[in-house]
């Protein structure tokens, strides 16, 4: 159950990281910043599940930051290479960043989501060390269904548009 809390977790403060951080850096507009409809993007929620499993390890700082830095641009990679190649759509782009892989990676945002994995480590996993709440249990679990729901949605748009255009 803890993993369902920590994705929602994830999912939902990844939302409003990047919806301030479009608001106020990049785009300078409020905007939907996710494929789903929702408050809330995934892609955050595996990644917090990710630093939640390497906060487990018994290991120090400097291997746990390499751990965050590696995993969680892996993550970064794999998410932007499905977004281009099945949904058609570019959520980020570093390509004029230097050392960039595709646009989809690059070593200043690799070390910022190994930061937040470190910041993470010292302030949210020790909250998710004791027993949770029934209340934030349930909310994650109805949380975790409407973003099915959604995704499902989604994915039906996406394969009608599909078959529409094969015949």
């Amino acid at each position: 159950m803890v993993f369902i809390c920590i994705f929602i977790t994830g999912s939902l403060s990844g939302y409003l990281i990047e919806l301030f951080y479009t608001r106020l850096i990049s785009k300078k507009t409020w905007e939907n910043v996710g494929f789903l409809k929702g408050p809330y993007l995934p892609q955050y929620g595996f990644g917090a599940v990710i630093m939640y499993l390497v906060c487990s390890l018994d290991i120090g700082f400097l291997g746990r930051f390499f751990m965050f830095y590696i995993l969680l641009s892996c993550l970064e990679y794999i998410t932007g290479f499905i977004f281009i190649k099945k949904l058609g759509y570019k959520y980020w782009d570093y390509s004029k960043r230097k050392y960039n892989i595709y646009g989809l990676v690059c070593p200043l945002f690799s070390f910022i989501w190994a930061t937040i994995g470190s910041v993470f480590y010292y302030t949210i996993y020790p909250l998710f060390q004791s027993s949770l709440p029934e209340w934030f249990i349930l909310f994650s679990l109805l949380i975790l269904e409407i973003i099915i729901i959604d995704f499902l949605i989604i994915l039906y748009k996406k394969l009608s548009k599909i078959t529409r255009k094969s015949y």
